[in-house]
C-alpha cells in the first residue's frame, strides 16, 4: 500500500478551511512535527506521558525491549493503530524515532522510512498473539 507524504497537519487544514469560509487570507501552512503527529494521532490513547491505560493501552514507558529485536521492531509499525495511521511512511517514521526518543530510557537504531515501508506491507494476522510470542521470547532470552 502506497502512502503518500501530506505536509499539512489536520489542525492547519482545518484551520485553512475555516478562514478560507470566514473569507481572510491564510498564510503559509507549515508541515506538522512529530511532536504534534503524536498529539494528534497518539496521545488520546497512550497519554500525554506515554503511559497508556493499564488493561487497555500499552504504555509506550519500557517498548524498548521491542525495539531491541527485528521481530519487535516490526510488530510495533505493523500494530494497526500505527499501520493504519493517517501519515506517510517518512512521517511515521519520523513519529515513531520521536516517540521512542522521548519515552524509551536506552537508545535505540531510529527507523527508517524504507523500514517502515516494508513492515507496513505486512498485514499483522492477530496483534495479541503476536504480542505474546515477542514478550515470551524476550522473558525467555532474559533469564539466561
Amino acid at each position: 500500500m502506497k502512502r503518500g507524504c501530506v505536509a499539512i497537519s489536520r489542525v492547519a487544514v482545518s484551520a485553512a478551511v475555516c478562514a478560507g469560509l470566514m473569507g481572510t487570507h491564510v498564510g503559509t501552512v507549515r508541515a506538522a512535527s512529530p511532536e504534534q503527529d503524536y498529539i494528534l494521532n497518539c496521545m488520546g490513547c497512550h497519554q500525554a506521558d506515554g503511559a497508556g491505560v493499564p488493561g487497555h493501552v500499552p504504555a509506550l514507558v519500557g517498548v524498548d525491549r521491542f525495539l531491541a529485536t527485528a521481530e519487535g521492531r516490526s510488530y510495533i509499525i505493523r500494530v494497526p493503530g500505527v499501520a493504519d495511521v493517517g501519515l506517510c511512511d517518512a512521517r511515521l517514521a519520523a513519529l515513531l524515532n520521536w516517540t521512542f526518543s522521548r519515552f524509551g530510557k536506552s537508545a535505540f537504531r531510529p527507523y527508517t522510512q524504507e523500514e517502515v515501508t516494508r513492515s507496513r506491507r505486512l498485514p499483522l494476522a492477530n496483534a495479541v498473539v503476536t504480542r505474546g510470542r515477542i514478550v515470551s521470547a524476550l522473558e525467555e532470552s532474559a533469564s539466561r
